[in-house]
């Protein structure tokens, strides 16, 4: 199975390809939330290095979130787009399983904590069997040190929440894994997406939309100010 993937939860996004399996090339766009200038052009230049023709893909794996919103919106709209018009099927892929997959395979259990802003972190709890990664608990909007609290030890944390929020998990039987396990890959998302679809799962591409847990902060002000406009009225 061709599989193209596509990554844009954190601030450096990417894209890949996928095929039996087996990772193929990978692209990753410049840093900083550029996605929507960067996917499609990185996606091309993916895709001429494979020598894949758009005829050659069959499926389409776009991480969801939880993650950054604006990221979120522009991959998942060019993913349910590619699937409209190839006419191949998209699948959807939790981006915190995208960043466990960076965990050590000897390691019993692997927590992912994503920094959320405004003193929250998106984390989910995994743990290991056969050498793969299965989610526990999560994705959840919480603090890290409830989090904390909830986790097992021994016990290896990753994420971008890490450069914030490093010494709240700074506890006995709790390894941090360093910055380059942080980031979720595009070939993780395509590897764990063909992995769903080949044993039956699907998405709906009509129904397919980004996993926040929370609504944008411009958002929740917006609702806030209508709250008061109508108790003042």
């Amino acid at each position: 199975m061709n599989t193209i993937a596509i990554e844009t939860s954190s601030t450096i996004g990417s894209v890949a390809c996928v095929a039996h399996s087996r990772p193929i090339y990978e692209r990753h766009f410049q840093k900083g939330l550029v996605h929507g200038r960067d996917l499609l052009v990185e996606l091309d230049r993916c895709l001429a290095e494979v020598d894949w023709q758009k005829s050659d893909i069959e499926l389409i794996a776009v991480s969801i979130g939880p993650g950054s919103y604006t990221g979120l919106r522009v991959g998942v709209a060019a993913a349910k787009a590619l699937s409209f018009a190839l006419g191949v099927d998209v699948i959807g892929v939790c981006s915190l399983d995208v960043i466990a997959e960076n965990g050590p395979r000897t390691a019993d259990h692997v927590a992912v904590a994503v920094d959320a802003r405004r003193s929250q972190i998106y984390a989910a709890f995994y743990i290991n069997v056969g050498f793969s990664f299965f989610r526990e608990e999560g994705p959840l909007l919480t603090t890290p040190e409830d989090f904390l609290r909830t986790l097992p030890r021994p016990v290896f944390v990753t994420g971008d929440a890490l450069d914030r929020y490093a010494e709240s998990f700074r506890a006995p039987g709790v390894e941090l894994l360093g910055q380059a396990t942080w980031r979720p890959r595009a070939t993780c998302v395509g590897l764990l997406g063909e992995k769903s679809y080949l044993v039956g799962e699907r998405t709906d591409r009509s129904a397919l939309e980004p996993y926040y847990l929370r609504p944008p902060e411009a958002e929740e002000k917006w609702r806030q100010r209508q709250g008061k406009a109508h108790r003042g009225g």
